[in-house]
């Protein structure tokens, strides 16, 4: 192989290797963007306690390992682990298994409800009224809205598998759901 036939293949073997990273990062700016965050799963909670990069919320009951997050306030600036305290509102993202959330992003917030689950629903029990998302056992009653977009549904409409969003308030002795919404 001549010297300039190795030049075209090194020329052409960058050029492949940026347009990888400008797709990459691309990719990685839309879901930054994704208010929806479609990439995994996403907790609201408040803070149950927090020792070295896992943060308990929900009583104790969830665990986040923050070892990789990127913790921010709601005005966007980014701030440190041990500024968490009991009670402080959370949203994390990340990757739900085991027991434990993974998470990629941390953001410290206000919000109306006790939580908000966003994930797979992995258990539901209808004669009992209650689901499972994220590990979590809720229960749901009368008063619990059930939403599809702009429509209602009843939870026999609900199946294993399916990704649902679920506002919760802690009552004394379980989480009751006031809403559970789907986009499938």
């Amino acid at each position: 192989m001549t010297m300039s036939h190795r030049r075209t293949l090194v020329g052409a073997a960058i050029a492949l290797f940026s347009v990888s990273l400008l797709t990459a990062d691309d990719h990685k700016d839309k879901k930054d963007q994704d208010s929806d965050y479609k990439y995994g799963e996403k907790i609201e909670a408040s803070v149950s306690g927090v020792t070295g990069t896992v943060i308990k919320v929900l009583g104790g009951t969830l665990s986040i390992d923050a070892s990789s997050a990127a913790l921010k306030t709601e005005e966007g600036t980014y701030t440190s682990l041990g500024s968490l305290r009991v009670g402080d509102r959370i949203s994390a993202k990340g990757t739900y298994s085991s027991g434990l959330l993974r998470a990629t992003e941390i953001k410290v917030e206000r919000s109306p409800y006790d939580a908000e689950l966003d994930g797979f629903l992995t258990a539901i029990s209808l004669d009992r009224s209650e689901i499972v998302v994220l590990g979590t056992t809720v229960r749901f009653n009368s008063a619990t809205r059930f939403r599809r977009d702009d429509s209602t549904l009843s939870p026999s409409q609900l199946r294993v598998g399916q990704r649902i969003e679920v506002s919760i308030v802690k009552t004394q002795d379980y989480y009751l759901a006031t809403e559970v919404k789907t986009e499938d």
